[in-house]
Formats: structure tokens, C-alpha cells, sequence
């Protein structure tokens, strides 16, 4: 009889690997990340946190970073600007700022996996449509992809009160900032393929809507971006905290599958 073993067989969760601070010497702001080290590394990955563009860190289920170094990718996870000191145009900004100090501290020629979940998955495909050509590939799990349409078919009795929350964080009404709605939202940056994405969303989810997902994967295909889209049926926001869940389970498959391309 083996505890640990067990344990770590039927434990939802997981522990996070050991990291370091760290930060590029070109970024000047204040914004501390976490570096996951690994021996030869073949890849990077860039992983960008939750939390409704307000809460959340670097820290934030960063276990997935072994998944990722067990296929030879280092793991950045990045803290960026949140609400309510900035504005979305300005958190935007602020992880664009990031990307471009990481890239100075690798070659010309590396290319980066993005990965990111809610606000994170909203961040990482902003970043595809705006370097597509420094990123190799985009995961983005149950992003918010177009606030026109989030905030037009929100009524303020959902779990955020929408409506709300996207007047707060954009600055503004939809009715008094139209365009600077279609601008903060993936979806309104749609005119060329982007790198490859792999599409993650809950038909559960109380948070972001799934048709937010249905919505960005029908204009990735008149693009011809190349696009998984994983629907899965019974998963919920927030699904990939539990590690050994169903649908964690088959996330991590289509996941390695996907790397594998």
C-alpha cells in the first residue's frame, strides 16, 4: 500500500512546481512574472491568469506549467495591469508591453504558446491578432471574445451583472463607446488567419457565455485560422481546477494532441 501514490492518483488538484521571479531586463514596469525552468528547453510558453481583468496573478493554477515543461516548454506565467487602476485598453496595452520585453530576452526566430484562461483566454488571442508572427500557438479556455455582443445580450442578472462590469472595466457605456467595444474584443480583429488556436468552453458556464466561444470560432474559419474547438458538455467556468475531473481529463488529451501539431 502505497499513500502517496494513491493520493496522487485521486487528488482533484496540484501542487505547483517551484519557480523563480522574473523579469525581462528590457521591462521597466513594476510587473514581477514567474519563470518554470526546465533542462534544454524546446519551447516557451506564456501563460496569462483569470480573474475578470480585477483579480488574480501569476500564481494562479500554475500547476498546469508541468504539463507543459514534461514537453520541454519553459513556463512564463505573467502578472499584467488589472481594474481598477487601468482601464481594459490599458491592460491590453500592458500585456502587450510584456510580450514584447519577453521577446527581446529570446532569439528573433523563437516563436511563443500562449495560454490563457477567462480574462487570460480574452488577453492571449488579442495578443495572436496583434504578433501573430512571434506566436507558434494559442490555447484560450472560455474567453471573453466580443463585448459588443456580451454587453448587448447581458441584463445585469447573471452571476457578474455583465452589463455592469463591462461598462466598469471598458470605462464606459456600449451605447457612448461602440468602437472601443469592437476593438477590446478578439473578434474585431478578424481580417488575416491567425497562428493556430486551440478553442476550450463549457456549455455550463454561468460566467462567460459559451456562444462567446461559438461566436469567435465561426469567424476563425472565414479567416481559415487554423482551429481546434473543444465543446464540452458538461464543464463549467473554472472547469481545469480540478486535475483529475472528466472534463479536465479530456481537455489534457485533445491538449497534447493539439502541442503535437
Amino acid at each position: 500500500f502505497q499513500p502517496v501514490s494513491l493520493l496522487k492518483n485521486i487528488w482533484p488538484f496540484r501542487m505547483t512546481p517551484r519557480s523563480a521571479d522574473w523579469s525581462p531586463s528590457s521591462d521597466s514596469s513594476s510587473l514581477r512574472h514567474l519563470k518554470f525552468s526546465t533542462d534544454d528547453p524546446r519551447g516557451v510558453c506564456i501563460h496569462i491568469h483569470g480573474g475578470a481583468w480585477k483579480h488574480g496573478d501569476a500564481h494562479q493554477l500554475t500547476f498546469i506549467s508541468a504539463f507543459f515543461r514534461d514537453r520541454g516548454s519553459e513556463v512564463l506565467s505573467i502578472n499584467y495591469k488589472k481594474y481598477p487602476e487601468a482601464h481594459l485598453s490599458e491592460i491590453v496595452r500592458s500585456v502587450e508591453e510584456t510580450f514584447l520585453s519577453i521577446c527581446s530576452a529570446y532569439s528573433p526566430q523563437q516563436k511563443f504558446m500562449v495560454y490563457g484562461r477567462s480574462a487570460g483566454g480574452h488577453l492571449a488571442l488579442m495578443l495572436a491578432a496583434r504578433f501573430p508572427e512571434r506566436i507558434a500557438q494559442v490555447v484560450s479556455l472560455y474567453p471573453v471574445t466580443d463585448l459588443v455582443s456580451l454587453s448587448e445580450n447581458s441584463d445585469d442578472r447573471d452571476v457578474l451583472k455583465t452589463k455592469t462590469w463591462l461598462k466598469e472595466v471598458v470605462g464606459g457605456s456600449l451605447q457612448d463607446n461602440y468602437s472601443v467595444y469592437q476593438q477590446l474584443g478578439p473578434v474585431g480583429h478578424l481580417q488575416n488567419p491567425l497562428p493556430p488556436i486551440l478553442l476550450v468552453h463549457g456549455k455550463n458556464d454561468p460566467i462567460v457565455p459559451i456562444q462567446q466561444s461559438d461566436l469567435l470560432y465561426q469567424r476563425l474559419t472565414e479567416t481559415q485560422t487554423p482551429i481546434a474547438y473543444l465543446r464540452l458538455s458538461k464543464a463549467t467556468h473554472g472547469f481545469d481546477a480540478l486535475w483529475n475531473g472528466l472534463s479536465m481529463s479530456v481537455f489534457r488529451r485533445v491538449l497534447s494532441e493539439f502541442l503535437k501539431k
